[in-house]
């Protein structure tokens, strides 16, 4: 709850910004990788997941995918183009800032890490 409500303020703020806008569903990703990753470093026993799970589906509005469909639906296309852009922006720049936020801390504090090598 607290990586989602995380997530979402900082997702807010930056989206406030002009420059910072296009980026901000990165950004907002990125705060909260980075805090799923450190909880789950602290505590052994849970999993990175369950936070990030909770923070993406705040992060990501389905409000978007309605908007997408409903301008198919009544424009000529003009507009359904610039919702298609915003719906692959947002889960490009969420994959992103998830992905270096793993880069950043890793999640489990463990020295033997089982590594799926065949």
């Amino acid at each position: 709850m607290f990586s989602g409500c995380l997530a979402y303020t900082v997702s807010y703020f930056t989206s406030l910004s002009e420059a910072v806008s296009p980026l901000s569903p990165a950004i907002a990703a990125f705060a909260m990788g980075l805090f799923a990753n450190v909880l789950a470093s602290f505590y052994n026993h849970r999993s990175a997941v369950e936070p990030i799970l909770g923070g993406v589906q705040l992060l990501v509005p389905g409000s978007l995918g309605l908007k997408t469909v409903l301008s198919f639906i009544t424009s000529s296309g003009t507009s359904s183009g610039s919702f298609l852009y915003n719906i692959f922006a947002t889960s490009l720049g969420v994959s992103v800032g998830l992905f270096l936020s793993g880069m950043c801390i890793f999640p489990n504090r463990r020295k033997r890490v089982g590594l799926m090598t065949f």
